[in-house]
C-alpha cells in the first residue's frame, strides 16, 4: 500500500497456513470430483427449481423473510482504499495480546522520496521519544473489509520504520466466565503451609516473651547487687 507521500509498507512476517484437504474418490485417487446441486419442491413430484428462481431466506418466527442478492448488496458497506491516522496513545495501552490477525507490515518511505521520508521520520521520531503509538483505519482496496491497527515506532542506528499490526474491534473480543477449579490434594498442602505458617507466629511470640522475661530478669539482678 502507497500514500500519497510515498510511503508505502511491506509484509514482514506471516502466519504460514496448512494446505486444507479435499475429497477424492476412494477408489481413484486421481479422478477428478464435480459436485452438482440442484433445488426440488417439496412436493410429491419433487420438481425441480431453477438456480436463478431461488433466493435466500431468514426464518422471523414461524414466516420466512426472502433476502435477495440486490438486498444483500444494498446492506454491504461501501468503502474506499484508505491509511488514516485516527488518534494517537500511549504504547503502554496496546498490550500484546490485543495484537490481531496472522500478519505483521513494516511501513518505510520509499527509495528517493525525500519529502515523503522527511514527513515520516518525524513522525516515528515523534512517536518514539513520546512513547506513542497511533491508531490507524486500514482499508487495503475499494469495497475492502474496514481493519483498525497500530503503527509502532522502530529506530536502529541504519534504519528507521513504523511496524503496523491489526488490532482487534469491540465485537472481536470475548470475555469468558470459567467456573472455580476444582478441590484437589494440593489444598490439603495449602491448608499444611497455613499450619506451618500459625505454627512459626506462635514460635515467634513465645520467643519474643522469654527474651523479654530473660532481659528483665538480669536487670533485676544488677540491680540488686
Amino acid at each position: 500500500m502507497v500514500n500519497r507521500y510515498g510511503n508505502h509498507s511491506l509484509m514482514q512476517v506471516k502466519e504460514i497456513k496448512f494446505k486444507t484437504f479435499k475429497n477424492v474418490c476412494a477408489r481413484h485417487v486421481a479422478a477428478d470430483i464435480e459436485r452438482s446441486r440442484s433445488y426440488h419442491l417439496i412436493d410429491e413430484k419433487q420438481s425441480e427449481v431453477d438456480k436463478s428462481d431461488v433466493i435466500d431466506g431468514n426464518r422471523y418466527g414461524s414466516t420466512i423473510v426472502p433476502f435477495s442478492f440486490d438486498d444483500q448488496e444494498a446492506m454491504k458497506l461501501r468503502t474506499e482504499k484508505c491509511f488514516k491516522v485516527l488518534g494517537f496513545t500511549k504504547y503502554d495501552n496496546v498490550k500484546r495480546y490485543q495484537y490481531f490477525g496472522d500478519s505483521m507490515s513494516v511501513c518505510l518511505s520509499e527509495k528517493g522520496n525525500e519529502a515523503g521520508h522527511l514527513y515520516l521520520s518525524a513522525l516515528i521520531r515523534a512517536l518514539f521519544e513520546t512513547s506513542m503509538v497511533a491508531i490507524v483505519r486500514r482499508v487495503y482496496n475499494n469495497n475492502g473489509q474496514v481493519k483498525i491497527g497500530c503503527l509502532i515506532p522502530h529506530i536502529k542506528d541504519k534504519y528507521e520504520c513504523m511496524f503496523y499490526v491489526d488490532l482487534p474491534f469491540a465485537e472481536d473480543l470475548r470475555q469468558y466466565t470459567f467456573a472455580s477449579l476444582p478441590v484437589g490434594p494440593n489444598v490439603q498442602a495449602n491448608k499444611m503451609f497455613q499450619c506451618t505458617g500459625e505454627f512459626a507466629d506462635v514460635s515467634l511470640t513465645l520467643f519474643a516473651i522469654i527474651i523479654r522475661e530473660v532481659v528483665g530478669t538480669m536487670t533485676f539482678m544488677l540491680l540488686d547487687r
